[in-house]
Formats: structure tokens, C-alpha cells, sequence
């Protein structure tokens, strides 16, 4: 469910950058890229992150009374946290009067419920619900963004409002199709239990505004140094490294919950260490793919003028690799409820991403702001994979972990190389490579294919 539903809606979302590559030129899409980089700032500032934590709790008791306490005490923070938010954006107006303001001001308020009714909803073991809403939420946005980019001529304008209406239309839909007002029962506001949520969620904050700084920090030191044609070049760019975030998005929410509810299990440990080989083979397998197809990729999909953007792919792609590992070792913090763990390793990710972009950005430019990136995951991996011992102990593949990421450097290597046949080389190398080390897991779900069909149609 999670790969049909969060998949799709996550592809969908990507392929629409590449479409706006059609309409506006790298000026307009870096600043576009800018004003989805800040909303993804404030949103975890506003909401404080309290979905997470109602998520957390309700995946343990999923009961109507522990739905209702949830649900009445978050809703009541929400609207708690909007009046500050509303406050302090008020005078933020008053002396700044930025362009668009109003209309990111709501996308900010509905993309905060808008992520806590969808986690609710998970913790609600509705996992359907929460897939498909994500699904008609992404259609919704792409069809009145492709009618608005052809009315209008203001087209930042046009796919602004247009997020604002899908998103929106989403809430209202989900709040009424869900009866969610049934939970809300104002007798069952307590200040403990409104501290208990703000106990686990306030300490992810740190966490989620340093894994904020790692990825988008640098577009605003790409914007003071090189400008923001650049910016336009470096948010495609690190569009096709998302390629491998959408299908590990896709087995984080599923390993959240199995992770979760096996942290007590005697036999966690062997459990844990085995799903990492999968997902070492798994996000390798899925990189080196990328790499390969990744000139014809951007060939197809955007206009010539930002097809440079496939310079910076293996960096990137590289990065998103330790994040992906990073991601993977952080489900200890949160099986432990020790949510305040996992803010020191992304704070330090977070410093080392900005001291070397300001560093190596005026002298290497884009390959500087990507190096950067680079070491800024490698550096949170590094210390998360010391933390969770505290938790768990898996045993890493050494042997495949070097095979592979061997394979990555040569497949990258060649496609800087271009010789005439450097993309049949990487081709038929890769490829094959990939089949050998992956070739039980190949059989395995070949042999089990009806059963999963049957368990997703059941689902």
C-alpha cells in the first residue's frame, strides 16, 4: 500500500519540476525552488512536529478513547501554534512585505494539517486512507497546475495557488470523509498529556530543521554567491538523486512500523541485521541505475537549457545514499522514544554542510555546494552508526557495502569519461554486476510474486 500509494504521489510531485522546466526559465524556477525550500523550513517550525508524535502513540494503541485524548490535545496545540505563527508573521509582513507572502502564509497552515491528518490516519492503522489521499492530493495538484500554467501568466503565481487548493481540498476531504470532529472531545484536554506530545515531538525539531539545513541550506548560499540562475541549475540537479528517496520514502514508512513493533522482539538484532542487507543492496542497486540512464533521463524530461544539471548527479545521488543509511539507523531513536539522540548527529551534519558550502561554493560553485552536502550526511551516517549501538547491534555487509560502492564510482567515473560507448559500457557492467549481487533476492521475489499480488489486492 505504502509503495502503490506514497510512490506514486511522490513520482507524480517529481515529475512536475521537470515539466515547469517548459515554462520557466532558471531565474523563475530557482526562485520557485527557494519559496518550497522556506515552506519546507516552517512547516515542522510551526507544527512542532506534534503529527509525529500522535503517530507514535497511536501505533501502540489504536483505540477510540487513545484517539480521542490524541486528536482533542494536538488539535488544541495546532490552534495554539497558529495564533503565534500568525503573530509573528504579521510583523514579518509589516517589515519585510515579501511577494507571496499570504498565499505561503496558508500553504504553511494547511500543509501542517494536512501532514498531521495523514499521520494520524496512519496511526490509525488506515494505511489505504493514508496512501490514496496522498495520491489524489498529487493529481489534484498537477491538473490545476497544467490548466493555471496555461491561463495565467504569472506562473509562480499560477502553481502557488495551485498547491494551495489541492492541498486544501485534501484536508477538508480527509476531516469529512474521516468524521474526525467525532474525536474531538474537549473534556479529554489534559496538560499532561499535551506536554507528554510536545516531550517526544519538540525534540525532533532539532533533528528535522538539521536534516532541512543539510539538503536546502545551501540554496540560499548558492543564491548570495553564484545567483539564482544557478539555483535553477542545482534544484534539477538534485531532482534525479530524489529518484532513490522515493522508493526508500516508500520502505521507511513500512520499516517504521515492523522496526517498531519488533524493538522488544529476542531476535531484533538478527531481524534488524537482515533487512540492512536488503536495503544496502537495495538503495546501491537503485543508485547505480540512476547513474546510468541519468544524461538520457534529463535528455527526455527538461529543456536543454538546464541539462548541465547532470554534471552534479553523482554527488548528490551519493548523498542521498548516506541519508538513506542515516534514515535507516535513526529508527532507534525512535523505538526508544529517545527522540533528543538524533538531533546531535544532524546538528553536526547540518554545521559541516554550511561551513564547507561557504567554503568551496565561491571557488568549485555547484560541485562545491554538492561536496558539501556529500560530507554533511557522511558525518551524521557516521555518528548514528555509533549511537545505535546503544540500541541494536547489525552486522553490516562489509563485502557487498565495498563491491557496491565500488561498482557506483566506476559506473560515475565512466559516465564523466564519455567515450563513445561509455553508456553500453556502464550498460551491460552495471547491469550485470547488479543481476549477480542481487540475484537470490531476484529469485526470491520472482518465486513469491503471486503471493505479494494477492496481499496487495487483499489490502
Amino acid at each position: 500500500m505504502y509503495t502503490l500509494g506514497n510512490f506514486t504521489s511522490k513520482f507524480l510531485g517529481f515529475f512536475l519540476v521537470f515539466v515547469l522546466t517548459f515554462f520557466l526559465s532558471k531565474e523563475e524556477l530557482g526562485f520557485y525552488d527557494l519559496v518550497l525550500t522556506s515552506i519546507s523550513l516552517f512547516v515542522p517550525i510551526v507544527s512542532l512536529q506534534i503529527g509525529d508524535a500522535a503517530f507514535r502513540w497511536l501505533i501502540e494503541n489504536s483505540k477510540s478513547l487513545t484517539i480521542s485524548m490524541v486528536f482533542t490535545n494536538s488539535i488544541i496545540l495546532y490552534f495554539i501554534l497558529f495564533l503565534i505563527f500568525s503573530f509573528s508573521a504579521t510583523i514579518f509582513y509589516c517589515i519585510f512585505d515579501w511577494e507571496y507572502y499570504w498565499i505561503i502564509f496558508l500553504i504553511i497552515v494547511m500543509q501542517c494539517l494536512y501532514t498531521f491528518f495523514r499521520q494520524l490516519l496512519r496511526g490509525m492503522n488506515k494505511s489505504k486512507i493514508f496512501a490514496l489521499s496522498g495520491v489524489v492530493f498529487v493529481f489534484l495538484y498537477l491538473f490545476l497546475a497544467g490548466i493555471s500554467l496555461y491561463l495565467f501568466e504569472n506562473k509562480i503565481l499560477s502553481v502557488l495557488i495551485s498547491y494551495l487548493i489541492a492541498t486544501t481540498s485534501i484536508v477538508i476531504i480527509l476531516f469529512l470523509k474521516e468524521q474526525l470532529w467525532v474525536y474531538f472531545q474537549l473534556s479529554l484536554y489534559s496538560k499532561e498529556i499535551s506536554l507528554e506530545l510536545l516531550k517526544y515531538s519538540i525534540p525532533l525539531l532539532p533533528n528535522s530543521l538539521s536534516w532541512w539545513a543539510i539538503s536546502s541550506v545551501n540554496r540560499y548560499l548558492i543564491l548570495f554567491f553564484l545567483g539564482v540562475s544557478y539555483n535553477g541549475i542545482f534544484a534539477i540537479a538534485f531532482k534525479i538523486p530524489t529518484l532513490l528517496l522515493l522508493f526508500v520514502g516508500v520502505f521507511q514508512l513500512a520499516w517504521q512500523e515492523k522496526a517498531i513493533s519488533n524493538y522488544s522482539s529476542q531476535y531484533r538484532d538478527q531481524y534488524y541485521s537482515k533487512i540492512h542487507d536488503y536495503f544496502l543492496r537495495f538503495i546501491f542497486s537503485i543508485s547505480v541505475i540512476v547513474i546510468i540512464f541519468n544524461k538520457l533521463i534529463l535528455d527526455l524530461i527538461v529543456s536543454e537549457n538546464f541539462f548541465e544539471a547532470w554534471k552534479y548527479t553523482s554527488l548528490l545521488l551519493l548523498s542521498m545514499i548516506f541519508s538513506s543509511l542515516s534514515g535507516f539507523y535513526g529508527i532507534g531513536y525512535l523505538s526508544s522514544k529517545k527522540t533528543s539522540g538524533a538531533s546531535t548527529s544532524t546538528i553536526s551534519g547540518a554545521l559541516v554542510t554550511v561551513v564547507l558550502s561557504v567554503l568551496l561554493i565561491p571557488s568549485f560553485e555547484l560541485y562545491g555546494a554538492s561536496l558539501a552536502i556529500v560530507f554533511g550526511y557522511l558525518v551524521t551516517y557516521i555518528i548514528r552508526l555509533y549511537h545505535s549501538k546503544k540500541f541494536f547491534k547489525i552486522e553490516i555487509n562489509k563485502a557487498v557495502f565495498f563491491k557496491l560502492f565500488f561498482l557506483y564510482v566506476l559506473v560515475s567515473a565512466v559516465s564523466y569519461w564519455d567515450f563513445n560507448y561509455s553508456f553500453l559500457f556502464n550498460l551491460l557492467i552495471g547491469l550485470g554486476f547488479l543481476i549477480k549481487i542481487n540475484i537470490t533476492e531476484i529469485r526470491l521475489i520472482w518465486s513469491n510474486r503471486k503471493i505479494v499480488t494477492k496481499r496487495i489486492w487483499k489490502n
